[in-house]
């Protein structure tokens, strides 16, 4: 079995919810200023970049994402790649058949949003 990670890269670029702010990397301290460290600052939505949405999300009496086996994120899995502008629509998820209401539903899939850069998996 060969293992992939479909991580996308943080930037303020990065695809993200259309609500979400942007990714934001403030660099508060530097060395290379006079500083006793390096240390930044994160700004960014739980629906930035690569990510899962945990049940609670949805369902008021769900799992909390640190209430999920880890298990559940490793291994096989079905990765769709979606050519869109910006962000996964529902069609999309009609068209590759992803959804608990679909009969045939994806088990475990996972998206990767083509990046601004192009990069692909």
């Amino acid at each position: 079995m060969s293992l992939h990670d479909i991580s996308l890269k943080l930037a303020g670029d990065t695809v993200r919810w259309v609500t979400a702010p942007p990714f934001e990397l403030e660099e508060r301290r530097r060395m290379s200023k006079g500083d006793p460290n390096n240390s930044s600052a994160l700004n960014m939505s739980v629906h930035s970049g690569t990510h899962i949405d945990a049940p609670f999300h949805f369902v008021a009496e769900g799992l909390t994402i640190d209430e999920l086996p880890l298990d559940r994120f490793i291994g096989p899995a079905l990765v769709f790649e979606v050519d869109s502008e910006r962000y996964i629509t529902k069609r999309a998820c009609r068209e590759y058949k992803v959804g608990w209401r679909h009969p045939s539903a994806v088990q475990n899939p996972q998206f990767r949003v083509a990046a601004p850069t192009g990069i692909r998996t």
